[in-house]
């Protein structure tokens, strides 16, 4: 009999709701503008506020050795989420319990200084992630190497094309996994072609960990084999939890038919 799986993480309605302010004044012409100018319209906050939920009451669980993928159209929660049960922001009602080491690369290269360079800005980036600067000297020509940027390393990233950030964020977070639990936003996405392949085939030696679990932000078909469980959101509810084929199916039918 399989033994039991652990449950690293518990999320319990959450839900998220954003105050939209708008003055109405989008659909005026500029002599209307003017007018509200003049009565104070805009300088006396007469806007309205409307409640924009962006998750709604979503429950999920995951145990150790879950990959789950996230499927969804933009603007469907899924961000959401994944930055609640990073602590990156509060839900307005509703909690979660996570039982678990985390990292979470949200965005790779969060946490950069467009005016130190990149080995300056690898040392700031891991200490972030509480890695002791000892590891992180040993782990610089690993993490310099995969990236591939060369004698550019040296040079200040406010000089890095969006591409070359990408990569170096996406170095430092791959060779600073330590975690139970692995949240990705859509990083496969990461560089180029070339550069894709070698993030993948590392990814997989992460991704097929019993002891690890995984959620992952998909929109293509490519990395489906990677992953052993499908969510599919929708206008911020969590509308199917079951196999990856079936959820990238359901998935492909709200974009067809949005």
């Amino acid at each position: 009999m399989e033994k039991e799986r652990e449950i690293i993480l518990e999320a319990k309605n959450l839900t998220k709701c954003y105050k939209i302010y708008s003055n109405g004044n989008y659909k005026r012409n500029f002599r209307d503008l003017l007018r509200s100018f003049y009565r104070g319209d805009i300088f006396f906050n007469k806007e309205k506020k409307i409640d924009f939920l962006a998750l709604k009451g979503v429950d999920l669980s995951l145990k150790r050795g879950d990959r789950l993928i996230i499927f969804g159209k933009n603007g469907a929660g899924k961000s959401t989420f994944l930055k609640i049960i990073s602590n990156v922001i509060r839900p307005s009602s509703g909690e979660f319990y996570l039982k678990a080491r985390f990292n979470s690369l949200l965005q790779a290269g969060s946490g950069f200084h467009e005016e130190l360079t990149g080995i300056e800005n690898i040392y700031l980036n891991s200490s972030l992630m509480n890695i002791p600067r000892s590891v992180i000297k040993e782990r610089i020509p690993a993490i310099v190497d995969f990236s591939g940027l060369g004698d550019f390393i040296y040079n200040p990233i406010k000089t890095y094309s969006s591409g070359m950030l990408a990569r170096l964020g996406f170095s430092v977070a791959i060779h600073n996994i330590e975690a139970d639990l692995i949240i990705l936003d859509e990083i496969f996405a990461t560089g180029d072609v070339g550069f894709q392949e070698k993030s993948l085939k590392r990814m997989k030696e992460i991704l097929f960990n019993p002891e690890k679990a995984v959620i992952y932000v998909g929109h293509g078909e490519s990395t489906n084999d990677f992953f052993n469980r499908g969510v599919v959101f929708e206008k911020g509810m969590k509308i199917y939890d079951g196999g990856v084929n079936e959820a990238y199916e359901l998935y492909l039918k709200t974009v067809k038919f949005s």
